[in-house]
């Protein structure tokens, strides 16, 4: 990430990387929440046709790896980086 923001001509002030948990409550739930996290478009590039069944596929996917009293935890990183332009 440094390279990039540095080769864009911008300063680096900070890169921090955070680990994070999220548990969902269900496997609609985890899908949800990554429907909401995407504005929407988690599955805009299917054909309009499509995208119940995928939801469901999904979904069902999601299911058959939940805890055992039905929670996906997903886990992830988040990076936030500072950086400034000159002027």
């Amino acid at each position: 990430m440094r390279d990039l923001l540095e080769a864009a001509g911008f300063d680096v002030k900070e890169i921090d990387v955070y680990d994070m948990s999220h548990v969902h409550a269900s496997a609609d739930a985890a899908v949800r929440y990554a429907e909401s996290s995407s504005f929407g478009n988690l599955l805009a590039h299917l054909p309009p046709a499509l995208r119940p069944a995928a939801r469901e596929t999904l979904v069902r996917e999601l299911a058959a790896i939940a805890a055992s009293d039905g929670t996906i935890t997903q886990e992830g990183r988040r990076m936030i980086a500072v950086a400034s332009k000159p002027h």
